[in-house]
């Protein structure tokens, strides 16, 4: 798309938003998440790639550390393009993705043929379509960088939760509070990084996105029978563009040699300061 064309595709879509809020907030939400992943593909983007890496490092960690070599069944709630998909059913898995943007199932086909994979896709929403899913159960049930969109998170996590064999591995990104206070104040919104921070409100933008503490992480957890294998930072140092991490830096702007230090770091920052990060990558095994 030419960059008029984008232009006018972001100021149309504006001015659709705002009068869609005052006819329905609901619908003008999942129209505004469905946009986002329609036009950023997360598996192009240099910055994502290197998130996508630490993720990957986590992981396969956890996965080693749950069920050793052995190949297993993987569902990834919210997968998108296939960022992290594709990368484990090439290492031998068993996957089945899952997300409510058509264009982004389609750009994951194309690149699952290109390779040469098999992974099963599902066209469904999160907060709707899990249901029809019980009948299914997975060795381990991935979600990242998608539930701090889902307004209705608490069921959406019982839901995903319930899709786990015993002993299964449950691995979710979620946006702590920290990432939100820093983005408030970046903004110069005090008020709104105080209510974050010291007046624990969830949801922020209108009751469009959700953060939460590292306690209040581990009590959801426990809420759904999960036990916790750790907690890890995601982006401790460094963001992509609209992060306050991206202020230090972003791993894009740096060359080869010194995104392999970058990386390294962010591995150590991420396991010492888990709640600094982007995210909060959540591991833990189903009681």
């Amino acid at each position: 798309m030419s960059s008029y064309g984008a232009l006018y595709g972001r100021l149309y879509f504006r001015l659709s938003y705002r009068l869609l809020k005052i006819i329905s907030p609901e619908y003008a939400r999942k129209k505004a998440v469905k946009w986002v992943a329609s036009t950023y593909d997360m598996s192009s983007q240099a910055d994502e790639e290197f998130f996508a890496l630490i993720y990957l490092h986590h992981i396969r960690n956890n996965i080693r550390e749950v069920f050793g070599d052995g190949k297993i069944s993987i569902f990834d709630a919210g997968c998108g393009q296939g960022r992290l998909s594709l990368p484990l059913a090439e290492d031998g898995h068993r996957l089945t993705g899952m997300d409510f943007t058509p264009q982004a199932l389609e750009t994951a086909k194309k690149r699952v043929a290109e390779k040469q994979l098999k992974i099963e896709f599902i066209h469904g929403d999160l907060e709707k379509d899990l249901a029809n899913l019980r009948d299914r159960k997975y060795d381990c049930v991935i979600a990242t960088e998608v539930l701090y969109m889902v307004r209705n998170y608490k069921s959406v996590i019982r839901e995903l939760s319930s899709l786990l064999v015993p002993g299964g591995l449950f691995i979710l990104s979620l946006r702590s509070r920290m990432y939100y206070t820093l983005h408030k104040l970046m903004r110069g919104e005090i008020n709104e990084a105080y209510h974050i921070l010291l007046k624990n409100e969830n949801f922020i933008n209108e009751g469009s996105l959700n953060c939460f503490s590292i306690d209040e992480i581990k009590e959801m957890m426990a809420e759904n029978g999960i036990r916790l294998l750790n907690l890890t930072g995601i982006g401790v140092l460094s963001g992509i563009e609209g992060d306050p991490q991206a202020l230090i830096t972003r791993p894009s702007n740096l060359p080869q040699d010194e995104r392999k230090l970058l990386f390294e770091m962010e591995l150590s920052a991420g396991r010492a300061y888990p709640e600094n990060g982007r995210y909060i990558l959540v591991c833990g095994t189903k009681l």
